[in-house]
């Protein structure tokens, strides 16, 4: 695919090639380091529906019991799995994979995102803690202490996109094939814009 940029004086035309295979390692690898995890179970009479299970690890189910219906009697399971939720930089990614030259400009411009940190969020529960009037308001405030507190745990080990944007950058390879002076361009549209019609139908009799 081609990438066209606009300098001060010329308009340069790059052809744009990758490693379609070394790009999707490097997005998995993404997913996997750069991912906010969140911890997820329920139970249920029926698996869950996925739709990427890419972004889905340690899934595990275990039957708990049954529950009896009007018909029937059914299982039910205890299901349990970690969802991945990736950083923006994944959807520039997978444009990129699809050929879309659109994104290229995007992910020159990328702004990389830091680790995942819980930490704001903590303070700010706590803060509401101390504040609560009554019970209730503790007790809940305590559980959401408990879910953030789980949550930084698994997230400990999870990282900024830097030095994955930095490889990504590697690994697409621009090649400058033509520039043209914007001052021709600006020719060239004059003319064509004159009368476009008169000017077709000259070259159809030619």
């Amino acid at each position: 695919m081609f990438y066209f940029k606009v300098d001060s004086e010329v308009a340069l035309k790059y052809e744009v090639k990758f490693n379609k295979f070394e790009i999707e390692k490097l997005r998995e690898d993404i997913i996997r380091n750069c991912s906010i995890i969140i911890h997820r179970e329920y139970y249920n009479t029926f698996s869950p529906h996925f739709t990427d299970k890419s972004l889905v690890f340690n899934f595990k189910s275990k039957l708990i019991g049954e529950k009896e219906y009007f018909e029937e009697t059914k299982d039910i399971y205890l299901y349990t799995f970690d969802e991945y939720k990736p950083p923006y930089l994944i959807k520039l990614i997978d444009r990129l994979l699809k050929e879309d030259v659109t994104v290229l400009e995007e992910l020159l411009n990328y702004k990389v995102e830091n680790e995942v940190s819980f930490d704001e969020e903590i303070n700010l529960v706590n803060q509401e803690y101390l504040n609560a009037d009554n019970i209730f308001e503790r007790e809940q405030r305590i559980k959401e202490l408990e879910n953030l507190l789980n949550q930084k745990n698994l997230n400990k080990n999870q990282q900024s996109t830097d030095s994955y944007y930095q490889k990504l950058l590697s690994l697409i390879k621009f090649a400058l094939i033509d520039t043209l002076s914007l001052d021709y361009i600006q020719r060239v549209e004059d003319f064509y814009s004159k009368d476009t019609k008169v000017l077709s139908k000259a070259l159809k009799k030619n």
